[in-house]
């Protein structure tokens, strides 16, 4: 495998120009494995931004631009990113309600006649 502190996008496109898919694909899974950190101003789904903004078909069937749904400027109105953070949101309280259940869960067990 290619040996590098943080892989990149290029270094995977290069690595298939040179027919090394191993190495290629090896990259791409480290990548998908790495959460990018949000940035403010750049929406963590689409990767749009203030100056390259998604186009958004209105209820009057007019394209507009999409806006901020979070304060943190992280996630933009674009209907498909915000249904993923509405599962994203889903997904993290389902961990959290599971954890509290095992926490509160008796440790001793009851036996019914």
């Amino acid at each position: 495998m290619i040996s590098m502190a943080r892989p990149t996008q290029l270094a995977a496109i290069a690595a298939i120009a040179e027919g090394r898919y191993a190495d290629a694909a090896a990259i791409l899974d480290e990548l998908r494995a790495e959460p990018a950190a949000p940035r403010p101003g750049v929406c963590r789904f689409c990767g749009c931004s203030e100056a390259r903004a998604c186009g958004i078909l209105s209820e009057f069937e007019t394209l507009i631009r999409c806006g901020w749904a979070d304060a943190e400027a992280t996630v933009c109105t674009n209907v498909s990113c915000l249904e993923r953070w509405r599962r994203e949101a889903s997904a993290e309280l389902d961990v959290e309600v599971h954890d509290l259940v095992e926490a509160a869960a008796p440790t001793s067990r009851i036996v019914l006649p």
